[in-house]
């Protein structure tokens, strides 16, 4: 092995071992704010926001949140945001999101009746930091 292959072998030696000791605390969904539907019969709508909470001591970027919308027990839609947002050490982003139901949904969600209803929002949050990408599961209830 020549002379220029030894840095090369350090710096590899030493990624593995910094990747091996750092471990991702789960990044959380801390809540759903602002659950609403709306636009009618003619262009119905399901909107959130999503507060995601990163408990690390290192800022990550968020490159992937796959979620499915339920209200009572029907799934009104899937959602999936492929950015690449950064979040800050110890702090918390929020991510608007908007899905369109299908017309089973729809006819699904008028024909429940009106009153207070059940909402569950789950899926998958993927967050990466510089090569490294770990996927973590989030569920949030809800009423609106």
């Amino acid at each position: 092995m020549t002379i220029l292959h030894k840095p090369y072998l350090i710096f590899t030696l030493i990624v593995l071992m910094l990747a091996s000791s750092c471990t991702i605390q789960p990044v959380a969904v801390k809540r759903i704010d602002n659950f609403r539907t709306g636009g009618g019969i003619g262009n119905p709508s399901v909107n959130f926001d999503v507060i995601v909470s990163n408990p690390n001591a290192f800022g990550l970027r968020l490159c992937e949140l796959e979620s499915s919308v339920i209200l009572g027990n029907e799934v009104v839609s899937k959602v999936t945001v492929e950015k690449n947002i950064p979040v800050k050490a110890g702090s918390d982003v929020l991510i608007p999101l908007s899905v369109t139901p299908t017309v089973n949904n729809i006819a699904a969600m008028i024909l429940s009746g009106s009153g207070s209803k059940d909402y569950r929002v789950k899926g998958n949050i993927t967050v990466g930091k510089f090569i490294f990408r770990k996927k973590f599961p989030f569920e949030a209830n809800g009423k609106f």
